[in-house]
């Protein structure tokens, strides 16, 4: 064989190489790898009613109990006036040694969001395949109040986000 056709068949390959490692680097960012290790008891300060006002006047309203199974089962729901605008029932179980927190809106199946990463008392929960949000952070900030911020990529490509300021109801 000619060293050209040689050079030429030789830059091919590593080109090749080169893409299918850019193509499997670039896989990996989108897999939800769960946070091993984290037992579910170290949520159990969510137990309660909670609420979040906006500028508005409107109310965030979370509440979460600890079910007989020794998982987290909520509800939330957004208040305006007298209306209700917005109800989701909540769950944070463990599921194949994974704690996943499940949101479920109206009639809409279950939308699933795996742990995967913790820092002291941060939670973050991610889908990367859910539309908005991809990324739910729970961060307690003390033992009467914590944050919740919902983020993710819109269909335009642009990045946006809500934040809340959760207080207990004791």
């Amino acid at each position: 064989m000619k060293s050209g056709i040689k050079y030429f068949f030789f830059g091919l390959l590593i080109g090749f190489m080169v893409l299918i490692l850019f193509v499997v680097a670039k896989g990996n960012k989108k897999k939800d790898i769960p946070e091993a290790n984290q037992p579910i008891e170290n949520l159990y300060w969510l137990a309660g009613e909670w609420v979040s006002v906006d500028e508005d006047g409107g109310k965030m309203i979370e509440n979460w109990e600890i079910s007989p199974d020794k998982e987290l089962e909520g509800t939330g729901y957004y208040i305006k006036d007298t209306d209700t605008i917005f109800k989701e029932q909540l769950s944070i179980k463990t599921i194949h040694n994974a704690i996943c927190y499940i949101a479920t809106i109206n009639q809409q199946g279950p939308i699933l969001f795996t742990l995967v990463k913790r820092n002291l008392d941060q939670w973050t929960f991610r889908n990367s395949r859910h539309d908005f949000p991809q990324r739910i952070i729970y961060n307690k900030l003390n033992a009467e109040s914590f944050t919740v911020k919902t983020e993710g990529r819109l269909i335009t490509g642009l990045m946006d986000g809500e934040d809340f300021t959760f207080i207990s109801k004791k």
